[in-house]
């Protein structure tokens, strides 16, 4: 447990307000610091100072220094809020022991942002999930916020860096990705792994597509046949009463027309049946459950049959903005492609949008050049010729 200092103390005064009535004022130092509460009633305050003095010889309001403190204090802080101790055993003990091996620092309040990226990337090289990783960032997520509202640490730099990390468009499928994927899956479709029944598969290439036209798994998982207009080519997202949509701007036409493969796969799809059925089937039928553990899984499979980039189905949605925004497309009406903000998207692949870049590096390259040679350098502005020769 925590270690107590010399001069940790609990003092209980009475007092009076600034009206002269009675008060009390139960005083806890700590660490050479003094935090103060103040009663109404002695019998309160005595309660309070008595909880204090319990706690301060248990070693409770000292912040752990190690690993082994924290996991401890940690499981009687839950316990005491209601979480089942077999629940919190199966789970925060190792991901901690986990982060320890990894960084080999002995004081879990002293990891900074710079350790969990460390932590993030030594994983990754040790072949881990990313699910995994996440699972150890948000254990100790959990142990930073707790002391914080303990009052052993400011702010949590460990989970400021946690939800840098966590965000999706960090995972996705590059441009060059995106072909041996969608090989893959045509692949499966006809032939799935040896464990898997070729009735299974046999819709996930078109799924595929789908999740790549922006489509979230649990859009895909509601869609019937009848939202799949081939003679339009496109697809009616949110459009239809019982069809759930995260929003009213996630309700939105998706055009698959343009592309010649993705139109013969869909009408594959849809060709002999009725409008009512479900675009993707489950075994029994009917839809597949909202959550797409069923997509999660046929997309880590077509992952590394391919040998491209382990990504979860949502992250499809994310490999199309990013590789829009590398060509240069308008990326107000990709969010709209997407049924997001337009705004936000903007924002969020700004980093990604290379073609404005690489016009810029063009022009600024070609100005060099010329700088070098002894031409005038704003030769290419309006009338920048003419200025100068006068």
């Amino acid at each position: 447990m925590g270690r107590r200092s010399k001069g940790d103390r609990v003092t209980c005064d009475r007092i009076a307000d600034y009206k002269g009535q009675p008060r009390w004022q139960v005083t806890l130092w700590l660490d050479g610091e003094r935090t103060r509460q103040t009663c109404y009633s002695e019998e309160e305050a005595t309660r309070a100072a008595r909880v204090l003095r319990a706690q301060l010889r248990r070693g409770a309001l000292t912040a752990p220094r190690t690993w082994s403190e924290a996991e401890e204090m940690l499981r009687q802080s839950r316990i005491a809020e209601g979480t089942k101790e077999s629940s919190y055993d199966s789970t925060y003990p190792s991901r901690f022991r986990a982060v320890h091996l990894t960084l080999e620092i002995d004081d879990p309040l002293a990891l900074t942002a710079d350790d969990a990226q460390t932590h993030k990337l030594l994983r990754l090289a040790e072949g881990k999930s990313h699910a995994t990783i996440n699972g150890e960032l948000d254990a100790v997520t959990t142990l930073q916020r707790w002391a914080v509202s303990k009052g052993w640490l400011r702010r949590s730099t460990w989970e400021e860096a946690t939800r840098l990390e966590a965000e999706p468009r960090d995972l996705h499928l590059s441009p060059y990705e995106v072909g041996p994927f969608l090989r893959a899956a045509a692949t499966l479709s006809q032939r799935p792994p040896g464990e898997a029944r070729p009735q299974d598969w046999w819709w996930w290439e078109a799924a595929a597509w789908v999740c790549l036209f922006g489509l979230r798994s649990h859009e895909a998982t509601q869609l019937k046949v009848r939202d799949i207009d081939t003679q339009l080519g496109v697809i009616r997202v949110g459009l239809r009463k019982g069809f759930v949509v995260k929003s009213k701007r996630s309700k939105r036409l998706v055009p698959f027309g343009f592309s010649r493969r993705a139109t013969i796969v869909l009408r594959q799809l849809v060709a002999g049946r009725e409008p009512d059925d479900p675009a993707f089937p489950s075994r029994r039928g009917g839809h597949h459950s909202r959550n797409g553990h069923h997509f999660r899984r046929r997309c880590h499979a077509t992952c590394s049959a391919a040998g491209v980039t382990d990504v979860h189905p949502h992250a499809l949605r994310h490999s199309l903005a990013t590789a829009l925004a590398m060509d240069g497309s308008d990326m107000r009406s990709a969010g709209e492609l997407l049924g997001h903000d337009p705004a936000v998207t903007e924002k969020v692949y700004a980093h990604t949008a290379l073609g404005k870049q690489l016009a810029a590096a063009k022009a600024a390259g070609a100005l060099l050049d010329r700088a070098v040679e002894g031409r005038p350098v704003l030769e290419l502005l309006p009338g920048a010729g003419g200025e100068q020769e006068g």
